[in-house]
């Protein structure tokens, strides 16, 4: 019943992203929008809570793919996906981590408060994969696990160049929280620059 439901709360999300751009298509009065395509890639600093040990922050790698639908040169919507998520966290001492392999997805609004700094709000569900821990120097076991289902977040991202940004993410669900700093790349922009070269 737990995977029908993620299925579900998935396939709601992408509706709303979809219908929105279909909605924006056939309006003859509206201004006409553009698309493009980031590739982002950094580290995710995440804390997730443990009844029985006193966590500290642990580093994973993450790729997160993202689809941005412009309205507006100021307002945008996004549909991001990070196809598998890594959440590393672990004792006080370092000799006990657990890690979560999970899929993310996520509907947001953005909003260009500064020339190129874009501020970001949003909400997305996690189906989890499975879990694994570790003590000192043994090998990953996996474990029962429970999914953590909707989360929410937000970010800053600036542009440095119309191909190259950077951004900062937290992000908030019941089990705890996550924070990601990475580089992302514009395929469109990329694209674009080739194309007058």
């Amino acid at each position: 019943m737990e995977r029908v439901n993620s299925f579900v709360i998935i396939f709601l999300l992408l509706s709303i992203g979809l219908s929105a751009q279909e909605h924006k298509n056939t309006d003859n009065k509206s201004t006409t929008t553009y698309t493009e395509y980031n590739i982002e890639v950094g580290i995710d600093q995440s804390l997730i809570k443990n009844d029985t040990i006193n966590q500290r922050f642990a580093s994973s790698p993450y790729i997160l793919l993202q689809y941005e639908n412009y309205y507006t040169d100021k307002l945008r919507l996004n549909l991001m996906l990070v196809p598998i998520a890594i959440h590393t966290t672990k004792d006080e001492t370092q000799l006990f981590k657990e890690r979560y392999f999970q899929t993310e997805f996520g509907i947001s609004g953005s909003y260009m408060i500064f020339n190129n700094l874009w501020l970001t709000a949003g909400g997305g569900y996690a189906y989890r994969l499975f879990k694994q821990y570790r003590r000192g120097a043994g090998a990953w076991t996996e474990t029962e696990f429970k999914q953590p289902g909707a989360f929410v977040y937000g970010s800053i991202d600036y542009w440095i160049r119309p191909s190259v940004g950077l951004k900062v993410t937290s992000v908030f669900n019941k089990e705890g929280y996550t924070f990601r700093m990475g580089v992302f790349v514009n395929f469109e922009a990329i694209k674009r620059r080739t194309r007058k070269e």
